[in-house]
């Protein structure tokens, strides 16, 4: 070992076959696999570059002179993106293919729906537990963010049909997860209704304590205006003010005018 770092562990295999740098510029050798890989989506550092904008010892400097050895097979099998040819052709073949049909899940929600409730169920317990939480109205199980999330994507009577109807047809169907998603919370008596008075338990306190507060501020505002004589005596003014200009015409002698007329 050098520097120490320490060297590859025994027995990992023989190392990869390299050809020398190709361009000048270049300090790492090029790499031919035997197979073509899943590629690696890194941006690229080249030390050649780097020359001009420092010259102190970089990471990448001190690790240019070591190799690393593996077992080069082993490593192709994992990571190449060449797909496997499938074995078994015939009969054999055809009822694996049949098979592989069968354990095929069922979907009858559109795209856009499907999508919505994959979506929302990654943020979700398990469909039991989600079914259950929504019972007992569980807090710890369901937050208000999960229980908005539920909320928006509630199951609309013609999907539900389409669910029963496909049930209907074979009563062992499988369905996607969001199809068991609905089916499930749909036996909870009055769903939507739960919900939304689960949904105002959350937010109740918050909504009394910001109109009590506006309510509080209108009340202090009021009592302003009424003991207020500086605009008592404005108001006299302006009053006085129009009955003058008014004077020649059916507007005059007024004994008050609508408030309005301050904001003009």
């Amino acid at each position: 070992p050098t520097g120490g770092i320490l060297g590859p562990p025994p027995g990992l295999g023989a190392p990869m076959a390299v050809k020398k740098p190709s361009k000048r510029g270049m300090t790492k050798p090029k790499t031919k696999p035997k197979k073509k890989m899943n590629a690696l989506h890194w941006k690229r550092i080249l030390i050649d570059q780097m020359l001009d904008q420092s010259s102190e010892e970089t990471l990448w400097r001190v690790l240019n002179s070591f190799q690393v050895d593996f077992d080069e097979e082993e490593f192709v099998t994992l990571f190449t993106s060449e797909k496997k040819k499938t074995k078994g052709k015939g009969k054999e073949g055809k009822k694996r293919q049949d098979n592989q049909k069968k354990r095929v899940d069922i979907r009858v929600l559109d795209n856009k729906t499907s999508q919505s409730v994959a979506i929302m169920m990654k943020s979700l317990p398990s469909i039991e537990q989600t079914y259950y939480a929504i019972i007992k109205m569980d807090k710890e199980e369901l937050n208000e963010d999960k229980l908005t999330k539920i909320i928006a994507n509630l199951p609309k009577p013609e999907e539900l049909a389409l669910i029963r109807a496909e049930e209907k047809k074979d009563p062992l169907a499988r369905f996607d997860k969001p199809e068991r998603y609905f089916k499930t919370i749909s036996k909870i008596p009055v769903l939507a209704l739960r919900l939304r008075i689960w949904k105002f338990s959350y937010t109740v306190g918050e909504s009394i304590k910001f109109h009590t507060d506006r309510l509080v501020i209108m009340q202090k505002a009021c009592t302003e205006l009424c003991q207020s004589k500086a605009l008592l005596q404005a108001i006299q003014v302006v009053l006085s003010v129009g009955n003058y200009m008014n004077g020649k015409t059916r507007r005059g002698q007024a004994d008050g005018f609508h408030m309005s007329l301050l904001s003009k």
